[in-house]
């Protein structure tokens, strides 16, 4: 009996080890203030020159209402620095003191900056949807800006992760969005107390047309991306967030090909008061 007691109770033990339970939406407040703080480093080659890029950048938000299962998010821009070189140039920009900055850059940043914008983040995925800025199917603004503009920093903001999953187990998202097939693999590495360690690694395929200044560009790239990112179980936030990727690739306007090569690594903290 005493045998039976005990691996009945090494049997229940493992289970409670095992057994994960995970929010199944994102939980917000109204009122609740949001910044993300997004710290880029990149290496681009283009036709042969090498361009290097350096940027941090602060977004501020407040989530203003909730309708149904959706909240309804202000944000803006509220801090941008960052620094570029290549090819015997170099050019600095820091919102933070505009009278260093050149007119050229203050010109060019200054509609991204303080700019507020609505934003609805469904509670039951986390996917984000812009209430006020006219949908972008400008692809080589998206790739250029990543997370450093507003919609791309709130997308990397939430995970829900599948209830009863525990770790070491995987799941994947497939999604097709303006010519882009995007794979995503996550696998939980760890939970500790509330928070758990989700590794991921992220497979995009592009071929499509796009414009820039008015010049229809072909696409063909391909991205690697992975990385790992801490998640509240409770809430469904991401804190922070490592990523490298890794894109090849090229571009052709005009029937011009440019061979396209970079690598960027970027770390993304994200709070929520």
């Amino acid at each position: 009996m005493k045998i039976i007691n005990l691996s009945a109770l090494i049997l229940l033990t493992s289970l409670s080890v095992n057994a994960q339970k995970f929010t199944d939406k994102v939980n917000l407040s109204k009122g609740q203030k949001i910044e993300i703080i997004s710290d880029s480093k990149q290496t681009m080659t283009m036709t042969g020159m090498d361009m290097n890029s350096k940027s941090t950048t602060t977004l501020e938000g407040t989530v203003v209402d909730i309708s149904g299962d959706n909240y309804i998010v202000k944000a803006k821009i509220s801090k941008l620095k960052l620094s570029s070189s290549g090819s015997g140039y170099e050019q600095e920009f820091d919102s933070e003191k505009p009278d260093k900055n050149s007119k050229e850059m203050n010109e060019a940043l200054k509609e991204k900056l303080n700019v507020e914008e609505s934003y609805s983040i469904d509670g039951k995925t986390g996917a984000v949807t812009s209430l006020t800025a006219v949908d972008n199917d400008d692809i080589m603004e998206d790739l250029m800006n990543g997370s450093s503009n507003i919609s791309g920093a709130l997308n990397e903001m939430f995970l829900i992760i599948p209830d009863g999953k525990k770790k070491g187990d995987s799941w994947t998202v497939i999604k097709n969005d303006k010519g882009m097939n995007i794979l995503t693999t996550y696998t939980l590495k760890d939970v500790s107390g509330n928070v758990a360690t989700v590794d991921f690694k992220v497979f995009t395929n592009i071929k499509t047309t796009s414009e820039m200044q008015g010049m229809e560009v072909a696409i063909d790239m391909k991205i690697n991306n992975a990385g790992t990112l801490y998640v509240n179980t409770t809430t469904g936030i991401v804190s922070k967030k490592n990523s490298t990727a890794k894109t090849d690739g090229s571009t052709e306007v005009m029937g011009q090909t440019m061979e396209i090569s970079s690598e960027a690594k970027v770390e993304n903290t994200f709070s929520v008061k």
